[in-house]
């Protein structure tokens, strides 16, 4: 999966990556397997100055974790443009449990977490096709929450960068 923005087509790509992320993955801790329900999209370049997003120099597809929760990271094909999809809610795929909230969700993926001598892994895997996806009917889009930071550009923070599943 390609988590690369083209500058012209941005909220296409954010809504491309949305539908993949939540029907053909899982994200893996260790043993343990989550589906993504919510994910929110913060974007930067010369066309799109969403002065919300956190600027980094990491490659596309990274996980990188910050003080608001953790992201998958984005970046242009120019490597210019930078950006992340914060991860704001997941649902244990055996244990059908719910986890809201940025930081709810770090902690919950930190869970899985064996002794610091133990090699842990967390990573994004092909959903199984066999598992039922049928729990939400749709994704919708909505503005992003908690959106605080004064900012110099302010006509992104209503934007319906936020995808769930409903």
């Amino acid at each position: 999966m390609e988590f690369i923005i083209d500058n012209r087509n941005i909220q296409d790509c954010f809504n491309r990556i949305a539908i993949q992320l939540f029907n053909n993955y899982d994200l893996q801790v260790n043993e343990k397997l989550y589906q993504l329900t919510e994910i929110e999209f913060y974007y930067f370049c010369e066309q799109h100055k969403d002065d919300y997003t956190y600027k980094h120099d990491d490659e596309a597809g990274k996980l990188r974790f910050h003080y608001s929760g953790i992201d998958i990271t984005l970046r242009s094909f120019d490597r210019i443009g930078y950006g992340g999809i914060l991860i704001r809610g997941i649902k244990g795929i055996n244990d059908k449990e719910r986890i809201k909230g940025p930081l709810l969700v770090v902690l919950e993926l930190s869970r899985p977490f064996k002794n610091i001598f133990y090699s842990n892994t967390i990573k994004f895997i092909t959903a199984n096709p066999q598992r039922n996806y049928k729990e939400f009917e749709e994704i919708v889009k909505t503005e992003r929450k908690n959106l605080k930071k004064v900012v110099v550009h302010d006509k992104f923070k209503n934007s319906k960068y936020r995808y769930l599943l409903k």
